[in-house]
């Protein structure tokens, strides 16, 4: 039996190594869960406007948010009522894929929330053209 003092392991050499070990993996789980046909790149859609070069998304989640429609307040009340458990499951899901594909915003910090807006501007511009 060895006499070897063991120094405990710190919090911070334990994230270390787990980063370490998860980095052998890294593109595999990626590739798995997120495969291309599974992505899509916002600023490659005709009417989103993205101001990010986080700009890729879940497949789902550009599904369920239905990026560049209008909705009536039927279709509206419709999708809020059917909808939202969903839009957690799928924003969940896009978390994971920031985390894993590593984004990060403009601040080199990881990209952790996603805006999205109307502009009636775009609709009514496209509209008179």
């Amino acid at each position: 039996m060895s006499n070897t003092l063991r120094l405990p392991f710190t919090e911070q050499a334990h994230c270390l190594q787990a980063q370490e070990l998860f980095e052998t993996h890294h593109l595999r789980q990626y590739n798995h869960f997120y495969p291309e046909d599974n992505r899509v790149n916002l600023c490659t859609e005709p009417r989103v406007e993205c101001h990010t070069e986080a700009s890729t998304v879940t497949s789902n989640l550009h599904h369920l948010l239905k990026f560049g429609s209008t909705l009536d307040q039927q279709e509206f009340d419709n999708f809020v009522e059917n909808s939202l458990d969903d839009i957690v499951k799928a924003c969940s899901e896009q978390l994971l894929f920031w985390h894993i594909s590593g984004e990060t915003n403009t601040y080199n910090e990881p990209v952790d929330h996603i805006l999205v807006w109307s502009n009636t501007d775009y609709f009514w511009f496209v509209l008179l053209l």
